[in-house]
């Protein structure tokens, strides 16, 4: 199980946002986007590459790629801030601003055992606020829906 954490967001096991107990509804693309970025924090990745590696092939339009984008944006944040976390670099990509830190339970089980912290930092952390007028579920809600 992986988990990425970045700013209030958690992303676990690329199933699943969680921003602190609130659950933010996603897409599958826009979960693979969102968990692709995730894995390379802070670097410009070029188009062809988030196609090839979301997608699984390579005829995507531009267009897509850019609703994509812009879905996944309106998800994270509202306003000027949604373009300032996934930020598109003219003639290379898009890149994930914010720094981000990565666990998982075969690290975090090592990490007990040696006494060291599960989490290994990526970067430093970040505020960002989720957008207002979203459907989300609480995590107790959830249990009600079982």
């Amino acid at each position: 199980m992986v988990t990425y954490r970045f700013a209030s967001f958690c992303l676990k096991d690329n199933e699943s946002l969680w921003i602190s107990d609130t659950l933010v509804p996603l897409s599958p693309l826009q979960l693979r986007l969102l968990s692709y970025l995730c894995s390379h924090p802070q670097q410009v990745l070029d188009k062809e590459r988030i196609v090839e590696n979301v997608w699984g092939r390579s005829d995507v339009s531009d267009v897509s790629l850019a609703r994509a984008i812009h879905g996944l944006r309106n998800r994270l944040a509202s306003g000027s801030k949604a373009n300032e976390l996934i930020r598109n670099i003219y003639g290379r990509g898009y890149m994930l601003t914010l720094p981000v830190t990565v666990s998982d339970d075969a690290h975090a089980s090592v990490a007990a055992v040696a006494g060291s912290d599960a989490l290994t930092p990526l970067g430093q952390s970040a505020q960002v606020r989720p957008v207002a007028g979203v459907a989300t579920l609480q995590r107790s809600s959830l249990s009600a829906l079982n």
